[in-house]
């Protein structure tokens, strides 16, 4: 999925995460794409908790993948909702678990 902020995001609900424990580390695969700037950020499904802040520059910084450790704050940030993968610039291509 190319990512592009609000129109095409990846959302994984809290019963897609429930396997996911406190601590582990979420690993997001991506591809860079053709783009004016290329930015990550991971919110909660109304945008108002952010799991990871926006990370600008991904493709000088984090080319290939960005990991986070899964939290007790992302655990609440996520409640009953959901996890959503947004921002601008690249093809996200697996979500992984470690």
């Amino acid at each position: 999925t190319d990512i592009n902020w609000g129109d095409s995001n990846v959302q994984l609900s809290a019963e897609d995460l429930a396997g996911v424990a406190e601590g582990q580390t979420i690993v997001l695969t991506y591809q860079m794409i053709e783009a004016d700037y290329h930015a990550l950020r991971v919110t909660n499904q109304d945008w108002s908790s952010d799991l990871v802040k926006q990370v600008d520059e991904i493709n000088v910084n984090y080319p290939d993948g960005y990991e986070f450790v899964y939290t007790a704050d992302c655990i609440a940030a996520v409640g009953e909702g959901s996890m959503v993968v947004t921002g601008f610039g690249y093809k996200l291509t697996k979500i992984s678990v470690k």
